[in-house]
């Protein structure tokens, strides 16, 4: 056997209404009379009358519907464009892995320069700091050594490394076997600078690292 199921139609409603006033009418024929009222017009005229009532319920609840998924797309496409608005914004604050930076945008990173001066003619060892994104002008170089005030040029610290607009700031954590970091001519660039230990006495052992910030003039 089957079984149905969700809301009757509208013509089910129509035969048991009139199938029901029938076996009414004919039930009460046989005692008073009173079925003489219930005529075939006024069953059809409640049957159908119970019938346009369940229409505008179904109607109605189709408006609601469709005014619930009206509203959850337009909220979807609300935050849909909320987030393509943040990524633009994001995107345009690093102006591109190309770069350059926008100017004011910081870059981070960390440092490291270490050996042995043999002889007095040596060279010390020499390394690098890279910009992950070119800035559109050369910074200047600072140098703090380990334990050194913060400055106008280089407000932060070892552990959180700041520069103001257009510099370039080395904090240090160690030196040891030397009195500092230089530059080699014509450094810093838009996309890094070049580094070496200074102050190395012969057959000495040297290190010098730490942490650099760099902002975008």
């Amino acid at each position: 056997m089957k079984v149905f199921s969700g809301r009757p139609s509208a013509a089910m409603i129509v035969a048991v209404a009139a199938l029901s006033f029938a076996l009414v009418g004919s039930a009460v024929a046989g005692t008073d009379g009173i079925s003489s009222k219930l005529t075939k017009s006024k069953v059809k005229k409640i049957a159908k009358k119970q019938a346009d009532k369940e229409l505008k319920a179904n109607v109605s609840g189709s408006h609601v519907n469709l005014a619930d998924k009206a509203t959850n797309a337009d909220n979807a496409t609300k935050a849909t464009n909320a987030t393509n608005a943040d990524n633009a914004t994001t995107a345009a604050n690093a102006t591109g892995l190309a770069g350059p930076l926008k100017s004011g945008q910081t870059l981070k990173g960390s440092f490291a320069v270490a050996g042995h001066k043999t002889a007095g003619g040596d060279f010390v060892d020499e390394s690098s700091a890279s910009f992950q994104i070119p800035l559109s002008a050369a910074p200047a170089f600072n140098y703090l050594a380990p334990g050194a005030a913060p400055t106008t040029q280089c407000p932060g610290s070892l552990a959180d490394p700041q520069a103001a607009a257009g510099q370039l700031c080395f904090y240090a954590g160690i030196q040891t076997g030397a009195t500092g970091l230089t530059l080699i001519s014509g450094d810093p660039t838009t996309l890094g600078a070049h580094y070496f230990a200074t102050g190395v006495a012969t057959g000495t052992n040297y290190e010098v690292d730490g942490s650099w910030a760099v902002t975008a003039p």
